[in-house]
């Protein structure tokens, strides 16, 4: 099976926003689901995210694409709604070269039951695969130690294959040129995933893939 192309990494050294630049999602309720720190959850968009345009406060939805289980089980079910929202918008200027969109997973939907409170960071993300999924994550552990100091830039294509599916390792960018993903902290100190660009416009579909990490309060 051919691979897509390499997830670019790059060393960040984690920021803080100002006070005041982020934004709570409302609509987040419920018990915290309990899913160990570190888990990665894979998911696609349920929503349009355009970064040109989006505004602090705006709701990004996401579907799990693999059942989660932590040991034999099912803590998460394939189908499952993430509820993110837009937590701040920092459009380029003469002193940040970069344009920066804020955006965190902070609860979770089931089919049939009510919503629940996670902290999701995107870990990678991908244009929609062309080869098939796998159903079930388990364990769901990868990488952490290097998550948490990293910058990855989109790379310019896929090798001839096509874009394959994201897995529970994946970091960083992949076949979505000029997008960079960083982590920063706020003043409240959560951690937060920011897709920078420096020019151009930035539209992610529906059907994006995502790779999402659990983060342990």
């Amino acid at each position: 099976m051919k691979r897509s192309a390499t997830l670019g990494l790059f060393v960040f050294a984690l920021a803080i926003f100002a006070a005041g630049q982020t934004t709570p999602n409302p609509q987040t309720t419920g018990p915290v689901l309990s899913i160990p720190g570190d888990t990665v959850v894979l998911a696609k968009l349920a929503t349009i995210l355009d970064l040109q345009q989006c505004t602090p406060g705006e709701p990004v939805e996401a579907q799990t694409t693999h059942d989660v289980k932590v040991g034999k089980e099912v803590v998460l079910k394939k189908g499952s709604t993430l509820l993110g929202h837009v937590t701040s918008v920092e459009l380029a200027s003469p002193k940040q070269p970069d344009n920066m969109v804020g955006v965190v997973f902070d609860g979770v939907r089931s089919k049939n039951g009510s919503p629940q409170t996670i902290h999701l960071l995107i870990r990678a993300l991908a244009p929609q695969t062309e080869l098939p999924e796998n159903s079930t994550v388990a364990g769901g552990r990868g990488m952490p130690g290097e998550f948490d100091h990293v910058i990855a830039s989109g790379h310019d294509q896929a090798e001839h294959g096509g874009i394959e599916p994201l897995t529970t390792s994946s970091i960083g960018v992949s076949g979505l040129p000029g997008l960079q993903l960083r982590i920063l902290k706020t003043t409240g100190g959560k951690r937060v995933s920011i897709l920078a660009w420096s020019k151009g416009e930035i539209r992610l579909k529906k059907e994006t893939q995502l790779a999402l990490l659990v983060v342990g309060e």
